[in-house]
This record gives C-alpha cells, structure tokens and sequence, in this order.
C-alpha cells in the first residue's frame, strides 16, 4: 500500500509542478490573462497558471478598471507595464528586477513598493555613465502622476532615469539613492523643500504649484539643460549656481511672489539668456550671504558674509588610483603615493607603449605597421628570481630579424627566437654564450 501511495506522488510530481497557480483576485485582470492567452482556462477562479504568465515581458493593461494588480509578483521578466488609467490603490513590484518602464499616471495609487536590488540589474540601460545619453535612458522610468502619493522613497540598487510625478499631494520624498536621475517633474504637492544633492546627472526640472515649496538647492547640476519653476507661492531660497547657464535651453522662472533673488555663478550670462524671471527678482552671485567663509576650506565662497557651518576641509591621502596605497576617501593628494608595480611596455618609442607602466613586462610584440593593431606577442623570458635585480625582464634592445626568426634578449642575458610563421618562441636560452 505505501508503495502504490509512494507511484502516485512521484507520478503527480511533475503534474503538480506544471499546474502551479498564481492568485489573481481582479476578475478584469484575471479576464485580461485568460483572454490573452495567460490563463488556464477557468474563468472566474481567482487564479491562472504561474508557467503561462511567467514569460510576459510587455504588459498593456491601459484604461481597463483593473483595481487590483495582485499576482504581477510572478512575472520576473516584466520589462513595461502600462497600467494608466485604472483604480488601483496599492501595488508591490519589488522582485520585479527587469523593469525599464512603469506607466501608472491616473489611478487612485495611496503605496507603491518599488524593487531593490543590488544584483548588478541594468534596469534598461545601454550606456556608460560619461555617455550624453546616459541620464535620461539609463534606469526605470517611472511616470507616477495623477494619483495620491503622499510618499515615496527610491530604494537603494534601483536606477531611475526619469520620475514624474505631476499632481501628488506628497509630504515626503526621498530620492537620496536615485543618483543617476536625469528627469524630474513635481507639481502640485505639499513639499516643503527636495533634496537633490545626489542628483549629479539630472538634465531636466520641472517644479510648478508646489505651494508649500520655501527653498529648492540646484546647484552643482552641471548637466541642467532644461529648468522651469513656476507659480511656487511661498518659494523664496532658490540656488542654481555651479551650472553651466550656457547649455539652458529651455527655462521659466515665472510667478513666484515671493522669491526676489536667485543665486547664479555667472550674473553676466544668466541676465542674457535666462531672461523668463519676475520683474522683481534678480540674480545674485550668493542672495543669502551665507556659505564658508574660510578661505582654507575646500568649498570657500569668496562672496558669502556669514558662515553658515559647512567648510569642507581636505582629507590628505594618496589620490593616485593605480597606486598600491591609494585612498579612495582622500580629497587632497599628500604626496605619499607610492610607486606602483605596473608590467607593461615603458619605451616610449614602442607601440604598446604603457605610460603607467614601471617595468617592463619582458614581451616582445608584433604590430601592423599600416594600423598599429597588435598581431601577437610572446614572453622573451618569465620573471624568476628572490630579488628585485633578479626579476628583471626588461627588453629594451632592438630586435634582430633573420628570414622568418626574430631574436630578442633582455636584461639578464636571456634569448628567445621567435618563429614568424608559428607566431611563438622557437627556443628561450637562459644565458648568451
């Protein structure tokens, strides 16, 4: 008996596995996922198979009356959804760690749980972080508008390219960890300041009807092409300095009572091209006088007044990073750098030539001479030896080139004959006689 129980376990194993259902208690999404495709043909049951909707990568649900997005955790290959137009009030993506695009603009959104991952995930991007395109394609884009957040934090190991967050009455936000953020647009909520200090990419800002808004600190944003802070009531800090003004295509600084003065780097420029500002309000190298006064400090301000407690000062340590004592927290180089141990090609003459380099790495290679592409190379001799004088290999003599044999000797009397053809050494004598 134990052993027929035993047949019908391991006979339904594999049965079991392959019907494994996904709870989805929506009957429009659930309707949605039967009629695509996705189900497991039952309509109505609160659930479809696991194995059908865990290859769904694109999900359009637009305009659909879907109030719930319970079961969206087993699609781990989601890239888009497009969920606008709905009456979803809470939605967990975390583990969810293929996302590149969130659409969730016009719904009744109180929470949404965002995925956090340190996994290395790419979240969509296709460039490296010095590319133009980087901060406006690399990371989820996550249009949230319209809904009724009033907080939100990015997790940690989530990268965002783009947040919109048009009409949230917001309290909170917490975009400390969203550093690659190249988009940002914020209307109409109840915050009272945002903090973009991590925000080194960011392209473009828009802030309008934020009525609870006193101060907003935008400097250092070299990258700012476009900027538009409007019809903000109670507005009256604003710091854009250490921007390139030049590179502002697009800006408006209009309908902001109570704001009388922007702090800019270059009064010059920014009285020319950012010329969308109130008639009352001016620009300034520092509105407030505030700012490190002491002319020892890293971030000194030769224009500010009053010491407002944030001198920067140095942090001596080696800077040289492919030095062996390299310090990565150091803000000024001490001149302790050590000289680090670099195999490389240090003639300057050669090809290969390393200017990092400190010995040479006892290989001879072989370029072509039209294009400078290497074609190969071999060791002229391996370091062997207890000190340093023995583990010498530098080869700094020419080459000798005899038919289809290349000679070639280093430092301590070795010779290697090379064979043209097989691209490999012939012979590796350790003396000359």
């Amino acid at each position: 008996m134990i052993k027929r129980i035993l047949l019908i376990i391991i006979l339904l194993g594999p049965m079991l596995s392959y019907s494994q259902k996904t709870y989805v208690p929506d009957d429009i999404f659930e309707a949605w996922l039967e009629g695509n495709g996705y189900g497991d043909s039952i309509p109505y049951n609160d659930s479809v198979l696991t194995s059908s909707i865990s290859v769904i990568t694109q999900l359009d649900i637009y305009n659909k009356n879907i109030s719930d997005l319970t079961g969206i955790s087993d699609l781990p290959f989601l890239t888009n959804l497009n969920a606008s137009n709905n009456s979803i009030n809470t939605l967990d993506l975390s583990g969810l760690y293929h996302l590149e695009s969130v659409d969730l603009y016009s719904n009744n959104l109180t929470q949404i749980i965002l995925p956090d991952s340190t996994s290395g995930t790419q979240w969509g991007c296709g460039y490296n972080v010095e590319d133009e395109y980087y901060a406006l394609y690399c990371g989820v884009s996550l249009y949230l508008s319209y809904n009724q957040l009033t907080s939100l934090t990015v997790p940690a190991g989530l990268q965002v390219g783009q947040l919109y967050l048009y009409d949230n009455p917001l309290n909170y936000l917490d975009i400390s960890n969203a550093w690659s953020l190249g988009d940002l647009r914020i209307t109409n909520s109840n915050l009272t300041s945002i903090d973009l200090s991590s925000q080194n990419y960011l392209r473009y800002l828009r802030l309008e009807n934020n009525d609870s808004l006193i101060s907003l600190d935008a400097k250092n944003k070299i990258d700012l092409e476009g900027i538009y802070v409007e019809q903000n009531d109670l507005l009256n800090s604003f710091d854009l300095r250490n921007v390139t003004e030049v590179n502002i295509n697009g800006h408006s600084f209009n309908c902001n009572p109570q704001l009388n003065c922007i702090s800019i780097s270059d009064t010059l420029v920014a009285n020319i091209l950012l010329d969308q500002i109130d008639p009352w309000c001016s620009f300034s190298l520092n509105c407030t006088g505030l700012g490190c006064t002491d002319p020892l400090a890293l971030n000194y301000d030769p224009v500010a007044t009053v010491d407002d407690g944030s001198c920067i000062y140095c942090v001596y340590g080696c800077m040289d990073s492919i030095a062996p004592n390299y310090d990565p927290l150091a803000t000024c180089d001490d001149g302790t750098c050590s000289s680090p141990t670099v195999y490389g090609c240090t003639n300057s003459l050669a090809l290969n030539y390393n200017p990092n380099a400190t010995f040479d790495n006892g290989r001879l290679g072989v370029f072509q001479l039209s294009t400078g592409f290497p074609i190969w190379d071999g060791a002229i001799s391996y370091v062997s030896g207890t000190s340093e004088l023995e583990n010498l290999v530098d080869a700094d003599s020419d080459p000798v080139v005899q038919g289809s044999l290349i000679y070639a000797t280093n430092y301590q009397g070795n010779v290697s004959i090379f064979d043209q053809a097989q691209k490999n050494a012939k012979l590796i004598a350790d003396k000359l006689d």
